[in-house]
């Protein structure tokens, strides 16, 4: 089932889990990866491929929760993820141009339909501490 005829989640319930320990120290703009846990608690399969595939996103926001980066860089999921399932994977994260104490928030986003924070689902969190080199 590939592009328009994967179907639009209607049930955005997961269970997301960062593996590591906070805070992190990372410098601007660097890529690294992160261990991340993901459950699907709903009752619709996650697609890995086509318009509407499920990936790993993330939200950056600095200490006074003021948003950096709202829509950062997607990793796919390994393969498509039955209700009940878990997978384990390393997501690539990009760190913001802004040096300072961060909170790396990790969540998954429906392409072209909606991201599970914004419909109920809680994000993983860490702190980060984004260095200037």
């Amino acid at each position: 089932m590939l592009g328009n005829s994967i179907p639009n989640i209607t049930d955005f319930s997961a269970t997301i889990k960062c593996l590591a320990t906070g805070p992190l120290t990372v410098s601007i703009g660097q890529v690294f990866e992160i261990e991340v846990e993901l459950t699907n608690i709903s009752k619709q399969k996650w697609f890995s491929v086509g318009s509407k595939a499920v990936n790993i996103c993330y939200h950056w926001l600095d200490s006074a929760g003021n948003m950096l980066v709202f829509d950062g860089k997607r990793t796919p999921l390994p393969c498509d993820v039955e209700p009940g399932k878990t997978v384990r994977l390393w997501a690539s994260v990009i760190a913001p141009a802004q040096p300072g104490e961060a909170r790396l928030q990790i969540t998954l986003v429906q392409e072209h339909v909606g991201w599970f924070d914004e419909r109920g689902s809680l994000p993983a969190e860490i702190e980060v501490l984004v260095s200037p080199c």
